[in-house]
């Protein structure tokens, strides 16, 4: 079956040749789930091929947390802490003035 070239899926996330940053920035985009955003900490630079079955949409208020399908599935503990965001905020926006 070919696949979505996009790494989400309805039933979890697949990511071909994906370092473990690209899987944080994957998490991260799942802050309804996780309610923060995940860095990567491993250390670990290779590529992988990843797959973590678990329902992004909607969420499964019965089925287990993404923190233990993470540990559970890729053998990775996503570890709560706090730390510096860089944030960039927009004062006011105007359209583009005519030439």
């Amino acid at each position: 079956m070919p696949r979505c070239p996009s790494p989400f899926r309805r039933d979890g996330i697949f990511l071909e040749g994906g370092t473990l940053f690209t899987a944080a920035e994957m998490l991260s985009a799942q802050r309804q789930a996780l309610g923060r955003i995940v860095e990567d900490q491993t250390g670990l630079k290779g590529r992988y091929n990843m797959e973590l079955e678990f329902q992004l949409s909607p969420l499964d208020p019965n089925g287990p947390s993404l923190f233990t399908a993470v540990r559970e599935q890729w053998g990775l503990k996503l570890e709560p802490a706090k730390g510096p965001l860089e944030v960039i905020v927009i004062d006011s926006a105007q359209p583009p003035a005519e030439n």
